[in-house]
């Protein structure tokens, strides 16, 4: 479970009481965080894409941007449908970082 903020931490749910497993200190999501329907993605409100996994090495690693979009309020990602829906009817196309 990932925990957005001013500080941005990984939680470990895996026993029942959460645990805090990593954080990442100045690492500012501008509040709410959405995973990618595959888990391997998560948006911040900044609408910054970063890399979610169990490797810490290629955790919370910048992963592209949202074009056309900032201060989300809110997100959804279809891997099916190839499209990321936000707030306010937004529409944006998600660009990886090369």
């Amino acid at each position: 479970m990932y925990v957005g903020g001013n500080l941005f931490s990984k939680w470990d749910i895996s026993k029942g009481v959460a645990k805090v497993a990593t954080s990442f200190i100045n690492f500012n999501t501008c509040g709410n965080l959405w995973l990618t329907e595959d888990g391997r993605r998560l948006f911040t409100a900044c609408a910054t894409a970063y890399t979610a996994g169990d490797i810490p090495a290629q955790d919370a690693r910048y992963n592209g941007t949202l074009s056309n979009a900032t201060n989300l309020v809110w997100a959804d990602e279809s891997s099916q449908q190839h499209l990321t829906r936000l707030s306010q009817n937004l529409m944006a196309a998600y660009t990886a970082a090369h």
